[in-house]
């Protein structure tokens, strides 16, 4: 998958420094999302931040993009959540092969939800929930791994690369639900069942009869859909609406 101009763009553009530039916008009624600029291990990444537009969240989901992707490939799950009562932030992640580094990043932008030093994100929570589609399922895993205080882990057609999900399933305590396509290339043929095999505390690990790939993400591209098979409109939104009763089952807790 080709790696998102938009992404380049940004590196180029913004300084090293934290800056916001985009101001706060209506997306949808009832959700408020803007997109900010934060440095992860010396590198500026563009941060957009979904929120209801009234009331406190029910929690922060912490979402991440697959591999080659970009935080603009899950905007509409974000706004679904965002309308559903969750705060969401979604990075565009710095390293492209590093998913180590990944989960460390995400671990790192939970410790500032948590701490409440960033003023600037006005999440109104600090309970967390890590979630992510394909390699970005794997980094998030790797980040609640090492985050005690996480509600749980939701894995999009997660992928692992060289065992690292498998190695740190058995340390995350918190709840898990995975969805997942059939077993397909884009897949890893469904590597993620090792992962499920041995994390602690599965709650729902569905195979979403016809799914690709791409259906785990939204908006997907022409490029996802010739390489890893056609997105259903229809099986993206129920994939979507299966996410929002994951983190309300999460938050219930």
């Amino acid at each position: 998958m080709p790696f998102p101009l938009a992404r380049l763009l940004v590196l180029c553009l913004l300084a090293g420094t934290v800056v916001s530039f985009a101001a706060p916008r209506e997306s949808r009624p009832g959700v408020v999302e803007r997109t900010l600029s934060r440095t992860f291990d010396g590198s500026p990444e563009a941060v957009d931040v979904y929120r209801p537009s009234s009331g406190s969240p029910r929690a922060v989901v912490i979402l991440a993009h697959g591999f080659t992707r970009s935080r603009s490939n899950l905007a509409e799950l974000s706004r679904d959540l965002a309308g559903s009562g969750f705060a969401v932030v979604v990075p565009d992640l710095p390293y492209l092969v590093d998913h180590t580094g990944n989960g460390r990043v995400l671990a790192k932008l939970a410790g500032v939800i948590e701490s409440g030093d960033d003023a600037e994100l006005e999440l109104g929570s600090r309970r967390l929930i890590f979630a992510g589609f394909s390699a970005g399922g794997l980094a998030a895993l790797l980040g609640a791994a090492t985050h005690p205080t996480a509600l749980g882990w939701i894995g999009l057609d997660p992928v692992d690369r060289a065992d690292r999900g498998v190695v740190a399933a058995p340390r995350m305590a918190a709840p898990a639900y995975v969805f997942r396509a059939p077993a397909a290339a884009c897949n890893a043929y469904s590597n993620s069942e090792r992962i499920v095999e041995r994390l602690r505390a599965v709650v729902e690990n569905r195979v979403i009869p016809g799914a690709s790939h791409c259906d785990f993400e939204g908006p997907t591209d022409g490029f996802c859909e010739l390489v890893c098979g056609r997105a259903d409109p229809g099986r993206q939104a129920a994939i979507r609406a299966a996410v929002v009763e994951a983190a309300k089952a999460l938050t219930a807790r």
